[in-house]
């Protein structure tokens, strides 16, 4: 976008290593390399009220790649005023996984840590972590869905800089993202045609359900984009943090997507007991009962990244099934468990297998409710994996000819 639209002084500089603008009006804001942001439609509205984003510095995005090579040493990617990234080890010929995190989050998250470990020990890839935590830590909801855009600009430019310098393929790039950070995953997959794949672990619903999938994830972002929804219950009255509707190839509504078994009561954990012995304290648990399920997201991916020996499968939804899991909040999931109705058609795996299956559309996902929380179903195992080999061979034999 050119910046003349919204500057009357149409050029950016570079301060002190740091982008900031010259000159802006109310309405609209831009910055060397990352672009202009404005607040108009779609991006902001009576029923989004969505302010400009904040300063990329007060931001403060940061990068740090993982390899196997170094898979617990992290390197810091310097990205102002130029992008270098020397003995780095990042080997474009591999796949490149971004990390993004969500609202109240930052990138040294114990979780954070856990999903690239687990994701290296599967694949020999370059794995990015993306920290923008001072600025998904603003306390008001609307400036940090607006911060989003900034940081989907930073992964961007370095995106680009890794395709132009490094000899990367989009299409061995891997979005994942948990709340705002699937939709800031969207948004780099929109700027950059051809990103392969997009994982987005129960996506932000307020103020961005039911709004232009400019401003969120949608199926059209990447060649395959795959959701997970475990909170998908409205946000008023009853406090839900994910989407509701489906918006990628594959959606999953673990437990029927509306809770988790497991999260309708107060969760106090043992460092909580041993912090502070049988007491707790009201407020705050309620609290991390209340995103205990837009949390479950995460963990289930991890789990399902870190045992390859168990695999979540997801069935079709029916509305019979859908109804249930919904209305039991989750506890009833597994009585739909049957061997007998997986098919190459109507199952397919949570996990890095997903992409591998022709099934699409959306799927109930059943799970213990504690950990591990993967239900062991060797008949299924044994039964996919022949129709997944012969489904192979016959789409090759087909290649073929």
């Amino acid at each position: 976008m050119n910046c003349l639209k919204y500057f009357m002084i149409s050029f950016c500089v570079v301060i002190l290593g740091h982008v900031v603008p010259i000159l802006t009006e109310e309405d609209s804001v831009c910055y060397e390399e990352l672009g202009c942001f404005s607040v108009e439609e779609p991006w902001s509205s009576p029923l989004r009220p969505v302010p400009l984003p904040s300063e990329p510095r007060e931001i403060g995005t940061r990068f740090y790649l993982y390899t196997r090579k170094r898979p617990t040493k992290r390197y810091y990617v310097k990205t102002w005023p130029n992008i270098e990234m020397n003995n780095s080890r990042y080997d474009g010929s591999k796949t490149t996984v971004f990390i993004i995190h969500g609202f109240m989050s930052t990138g040294n998250d114990s979780w954070v840590e856990d999903m690239k470990n687990a994701y290296l020990n599967n694949v020999d890839a370059n794995v990015f972590i993306v920290d923008w935590g001072v600025g998904a830590s603003d306390g008001e909801y609307n400036r940090v869905c607006a911060n989003i855009r900034i940081v989907a600009a930073e992964v961007t430019r370095l995106s680009k800089y890794l395709l132009q310098k490094e000899r990367a393929s989009p299409a061995r790039f891997h979005m994942i993202g948990h709340s705002l950070g699937a939709h800031t995953s969207g948004y780099v997959a929109k700027k950059i045609p051809g990103i392969g794949r997009v994982t987005g672990l129960d996506p932000a619903q307020l103020l961005f359900e039911g709004h232009k999938k400019e401003v969120q994830l949608d199926a059209d972002d990447a060649l395959f984009v795959e959701v997970m929804h475990t909170d998908a219950k409205p946000t008023l009255p009853l406090l839900g943090a994910g989407i509701l509707r489906p918006v990628g190839h594959v959606d999953f509504y673990v437990n029927g997507g509306w809770s988790q078994p497991g999260c309708q009561v107060p969760v106090i954990s043992l460092q909580k007991l041993a912090a502070r012995g049988i007491s707790f304290t009201p407020v705050e648990d309620i609290v991390d009962s209340v995103i205990c399920p837009h949390n479950r997201a995460i963990e289930y991916y991890i789990e399902a990244l870190a045992y390859p020996n168990c695999t979540f499968w997801g069935r079709k939804q029916g509305i019979i099934k859908s109804a249930v899991s919904i209305l039991s909040l989750g506890w009833l999931s597994r009585a739909f468990n049957y061997p007998s109705d997986c098919s190459i058609t109507t199952c397919i795996p949570l996990g890095l297998n997903t992409i591998d299956y022709p099934a699409r559309g959306s799927f109930e996902v059943a799970t213990y409710t504690s950990p591990p929380y993967c239900i062991p179903e060797r008949k299924v195992d044994a039964r996919m994996a022949k129709e997944l080999s012969l489904y192979l061979y016959n789409s090759a034999d087909v290649d073929r000819h």
